[in-house]
C-alpha cells in the first residue's frame, strides 16, 4: 500500500507540474525575458516596418502605382501602426518597471488600450495622453538642481532601479510644480528642455482630453503641444550623471544629433503638421492619405524615442545622486 501511495502521489506531482496555471509563473518569467532581451529588435520591427509600409500606403494613395492593392495597404498600414503602438507601449513599460519610474510607466502601458480602442484617423490624436505622460522621463531624467550648500549642481536622473517607485513619484509630485512655477516667474526658461517639453506634455495630455468633447479644437491643442515638444526635444542637451554624483554637460550649441531624443523631435514635428493638414477639408481633398504620412513620421520617430529610453539605461546605471541629504553609493 506504501508503494502504491507513493506512486500516486509522484503522478499527481507530475500531472501538475504541467498544468497550464501552475506554471504560468515560469511563462511569465519567460515572455518577460524574451522582450527583455529583444526590445531593440521588437522596435526596429514594430515602429520601423509600420513607418515603412505608411509611407507606401501614402504614396500609393497619390500616384497610384498599385491602385488595386490600396485597400489592402490601408488596411494592414492601420494593422501594423497600432499593433507597433501597442507594442511600443510594452517595451516601454517594462523598461520604465525596471527603472522604477511610475508616471512615465503609466503612460508608456497607455499606449496599450488606446491603440486598441482608438480609430485610425484619430490614434495620434488620443496618443496624445500617454504620449504626455511618458515624456516625463526625459524631463525628470534631465532636470537640473542645485544639491548642496556651495552651489553643486546634479541632475535626478530618469533612472530610480535603486531609489524606489515612490521616489521617483516624490521628484515628480516635488520637481513638476517647481518648473511650473519657473516658466509662469521667467517665461524664458521655455528655450531648456526640462521647462519646454513639461509644457508640450501638458498641452497634449489636456488637448487630447478636451478631443473628447470637441475634437477640433483638442486636436488643435494636441498639435500645437505635440510640435512644442518636437521642438523641445530638438534642444535636448543629453546630460548624464557622472560617479561623482555631478553631470557631465552635453552639447551646448547647435543640434545635438548623436541625441536620440533630437532625432525624434526632428521628424516629430512633420508627423504633427501632417495630422493637422489632413484636418483641413480643402488640403485633405487635394492630397490624399496624409494620415499615413502623419504616421510614417510618428513611427520613424517613435523608433529614435523608444531607443533613446532604452540607452539611457546603461548611460544612468551610476546614480550618485544626493537622496534626503545622503550620496548613493554609485556601484
Amino acid at each position: 500500500m506504501a508503494g502504491a501511495t507513493y506512486l500516486q502521489e509522484t503522478r499527481a506531482l507530475s500531472t501538475r507540474r504541467y498544468l497550464p496555471w501552475n506554471n504560468f509563473g515560469n511563462i511569465q518569467r519567460n515572455a518577460r525575458s524574451f522582450l527583455d532581451n529583444n526590445k531593440t529588435t521588437i522596435n526596429y520591427i514594430g515602429n520601423g516596418g509600420a513607418s515603412l509600409i505608411n509611407l507606401i500606403t501614402f504614396i500609393n494613395s497619390n500616384w497610384t502605382f498599385l491602385e488595386s492593392l490600396q485597400d489592402w495597404l490601408e488596411k494592414i498600414s492601420g494593422i501594423w501602426t497600432k499593433f507597433a503602438t501597442g507594442t511600443q507601449g510594452l517595451v516601454g513599460g517594462i523598461d520604465l518597471w525596471e527603472k522604477k519610474n511610475l508616471v512615465p510607466f503609466f503612460g508608456n502601458i497607455l499606449e496599450i488600450p488606446i491603440a486598441i480602442f482608438s480609430s485610425g484617423f484619430n490614434l495620434w490624436l488620443f496618443r496624445g495622453i500617454s504620449q504626455g505622460l511618458g515624456q516625463f522621463f526625459r524631463i525628470i531624467d534631465q532636470r537640473e538642481r542645485v544639491s548642496d550648500e556651495n552651489g553643486k549642481k546634479e541632475i535626478i536622473g530618469g533612472n530610480f532601479m535603486e531609489r524606489g517607485w515612490l521616489k521617483s513619484l516624490e521628484e515628480f509630485l516635488k520637481e513638476i510644480p517647481k518648473i511650473v512655477k519657473e516658466l509662469i516667474e521667467k517665461p524664458q526658461n521655455i528655450s531648456k528642455l526640462t521647462h519646454g517639453l513639461t509644457l508640450a506634455s501638458i498641452l497634449q495630455t489636456t488637448g487630447a482630453i478636451i478631443a473628447f468633447v470637441f475634437q477640433p479644437l483638442g486636436a488643435l491643442i494636441r498639435n500645437i503641444g505635440g510640435i512644442s515638444c518636437d521642438f523641445s526635444l530638438i534642444t535636448d542637451e543629453n546630460k548624464k550623471i557622472t560617479s561623482d554624483g555631478s553631470f557631465s554637460e552635453g552639447k551646448k550649441r547647435g543640434l545635438n544629433l548623436n541625441s536620440r531624443f533630437v532625432q525624434s523631435g526632428l521628424v516629430w514635428v512633420s508627423a504633427a503638421f501632417a495630422d493637422e493638414l489632413k484636418r483641413v477639408p480643402f488640403i485633405a481633398e487635394k492630397v490624399q492619405g496624409l494620415n499615413f504620412l502623419s504616421y510614417f513620421f510618428d513611427r520613424g520617430a517613435s523608433v529614435f524615442y523608444t531607443l533613446g529610453i532604452l540607452e539611457t539605461h546603461s548611460e544612468n546605471k551610476k546614480l550618485s545622486l544626493y537622496d534626503e541629504g545622503m550620496k548613493v553609493n554609485p556601484n
